[in-house]
């Protein structure tokens, strides 16, 4: 974002940018830069994190030569850890060896009431089958964590692919079917002329699942799965499961269950019944392909390649698996992300990027409150709480103030496979800890690298990690107006996410609490149904369309940025942003900032996949979609009625 990174050349004048603003902007570097073979979509954030890939790797390959690491030290697992995963051969000629004690704790039951240790063994290895379960605030009483049990247990990317009979569903479904046949054969445990029948019961248990399963829309909504249940309560409602066996066995502490929350009462209802229908021989085979399934991007071939013709050719539609390099530091960032990270930043993170990001977010911030402040549909009183609210929201920037030690985590140098099994166990022990602790409003739930942001309800808390503050989001030597339609909407977009249809449940405190008065959250809802009904009309590819819904809070959160960030830069002493630059007004610069950082290419495999899964609307319509309902783009472009993106003023979702 640069000045050198744009020119006005750039703009594709084919595309008017009153009909469509995104091509506009991007099209002629989406002609210039097609998506790479081993990607499935690309633009200004794949490119970032590739750059940050090969800084990653440079490190990696720095400790690698190191002929001396201390033996326990984050170093040291961080190399052998990068050095098993990039030992293919090693992974192709060991096979399942190391998956061995997990099938033979499946196989070894001898009634369906050893379910309980199994399950807990499985859980605590990363395996969510039947059900998944994370360590998470309570909604009702954020300073304190609390264990949520949640609906999982198929392996297609949303329960409508089991469940629905549209061409979509149908192709995934079909290609899911073949998968999991193709790698009951290569693992060779079943009698080849078997394997058939037990595909058949893994799909009819995954169906079953999926059925009782919560819709992507539903799943959103933070009240309908706040269902907080006494342990006592669990075990009588669900009786077929030996719940206390269960917590015992992955190491919940007495104290820290009084209660836990269960996502989707409906979903654990119909666990219970298949524990009661469901043959202990069919259990066995499903929980043995749920296991194989979350560990076979860990082995070698034939795993690798028929798990990438399964969810990189079919579900992606990627044309050829990404570089081992690149895999190799996505299994690092994962496991010791934090490791990785300290050394990132060390580097590549200059200082004074944080303190230039920070005035941003003040300015920001202070645009957001001069919003709320002027806003006509809104009472005083709930006013004076979203103030209060706006001003309690605390920022991470950059990087942890103390990082992950990963001094219990076991990696050595026998198994790519040993070494990802022993990770989840240390991930799960140190979340199973945090459960007899008060919340830490310090944890990062994202390492420094990543090309990202977030916002956290609970906590009431943005955090930018260091990756994502630099070009094309931001530079603190380039043009202002630039970086504040780029960066500054996504400070915008995360703040506002503390106010869109979910992140308006929660209070200060980052408790959930109706703090709206009835007549002000009526409206409030009105506003974003006209958000919703506009995007609810665009289209993608084969009949698949956007699902207002689904994408309602990211597509208040992108209209709001985009606003809040446009009124911050009006707040800057105009001087020399006012003037000129390649021809572009402050106000135009800005936008084609916001575009630019927004721009992205997809193949339509995973464009169709993200319209009906992803709560981010496609990228196109992330730009067009708030710019057609912002005056100040009609004043900045001169969009006039007859322009495409033109909308009547009644029309026009204005929210924040």
């Amino acid at each position: 974002m640069t000045k050198k990174t744009f020119d006005i050349k750039d703009l594709d004048t084919s595309f008017r940018p009153q009909d469509d603003f995104y091509h506009h902007v991007s099209n002629k570097w989406f002609k210039r830069n097609p998506i790479p073979v081993t990607q499935v979509a690309w633009g200004s954030f794949n490119v970032l994190r590739l750059e940050n890939q090969k800084k990653l790797r440079g490190l990696l390959e720095q400790l690698c030569k190191k002929k001396t690491l201390a033996t326990n030290s984050a170093e040291r697992k961080l190399r052998d850890l990068y050095l098993t995963t990039m030992n293919m051969a090693k992974r192709t000629r060991q096979g399942i060896t190391y998956l061995y004690e997990g099938f033979n704790i499946i196989e070894r039951m001898q009634s369906k009431e050893e379910l309980a240790e199994v399950l807990a063994y499985l859980h605590t290895i990363g395996v969510g089958a039947p059900w998944d379960l994370y360590f998470d605030q309570d909604d009702k009483q954020s300073k304190r964590m609390v264990l949520r049990l949640v609906q999982s247990g198929i392996g297609v990317p949303d329960r409508n692919y089991l469940v629905k009979k549209d061409k979509e569903s149908k192709r995934v479904r079909d290609a899911y079917i073949r998968y999991v046949e193709r790698m009951l054969k290569a693992e060779k445990y079943y009698p080849a002329k078997s394997v058939g029948g037990r595909v058949k019961k893994i799909i009819q248990i995954e169906t079953r699942l999926a059925q009782a399963s919560m819709t992507p829309v539903e799943t959103r909504d933070a009240k309908a799965t706040y269902n907080k249940m006494s342990s006592a309560t669990l075990k009588k409602k669900y009786p077929a499961f030996k719940w206390q066996t269960y917590f015992n066995a992955i190491g919940v502490p007495k104290k820290a269950l009084p209660h836990l929350i269960i996502n989707q009462p409906l979903f654990l209802k119909e666990v219970n019944t298949l524990i009661k229908d469901i043959s202990l021989s069919d259990w066995k085979t499903y929980l043995r392909w749920q296991y194989l399934d979350t560990y076979a991007g860990t082995l070698g071939e034939p795993y690798i390649s028929i798990r990438f013709e399964y969810v990189g050719r079919t579900l992606l539609g990627q044309q050829k698996m990404p570089e081992l390099w690149k895999r190799g530091i996505a299994v690092c960032d994962g496991v010791m992300g934090e490791a990785l990270g300290k050394m990132y930043v060390e580097k590549y993170f200059p200082p004074e990027a944080w303190v230039e990001i920070k005035k941003l977010v003040r300015n920001v911030t202070k645009a957001y409150e001069m919003r709320i402040t002027k806003l006509d549909w809104m009472s005083a009183r709930t006013k004076r709480k979203a103030i209060q609210k706006l001003k309690s929201i605390s920022l991470l920037l950059g990087h942890p103030t103390k990082y992950e030690t990963y001094t219990d985590l076991e990696i050595g140098t026998r198994s790519h496979a040993q070494n990802v099994l022993q990770a989840s166990i240390f991930g799960f022990k140190k979340e199973m800890r945090r459960l007899s602790k008060p919340t830490d409003p310090k944890k990062w739930e994202m390492p420094p690298q990543t090309v990202n942001a977030y916002y956290s309800p609970n906590l009431n808390q943005i955090i930018f990690p260091a990756g994502i503050l630099q070009p094309p989001f931001f530079d603190h030597m380039a043009d202002v107006a630039m970086n504040y339609g780029a960066i500054g909407s996504i400070i915008g977009h995360e703040l506002t996410h503390g106010f869109d249809d979910q992140g308006a449940k929660f209070d200060k405190d980052g408790n959930m609490n109706d703090w709206w008065t009835k007549e002000d959250y009526a409206k409030f809802r009105r506003k974003t149904k006209v958000l919703e009904e506009q995007f609810n009309k665009y289209k993608v590819v084969d009949g698949v369309r956007v699902n207002g819904k689904l994408t309602l809070g990211e597509n208040i959160a992108d209209l709001g940025g985009l606003v809040i960030a446009y009124d911050a830069l009006q707040l800057l002493k105009k001087g020399k942003h006012r003037k000129k630059i390649n021809g572009l007004t402050m106000e135009q610069r800005y936008f084609i900032g916001f575009a630019i950082g927004e721009k992205m290419q997809y193949r339509d495999e995973f464009l169709k996949l993200i319209t009906l899964t992803d709560p981010h609307a496609p990228n196109e319509f992330r730009v067009n979609g708030p710019a057609s309902n912002v005056q100040a783009f009609y004043d900045a472009f001169d969009v006039k009625q007859g322009d495409a993106l033109y909308r009547k003023k009644s029309e026009r979702a204005k929210i924040w």
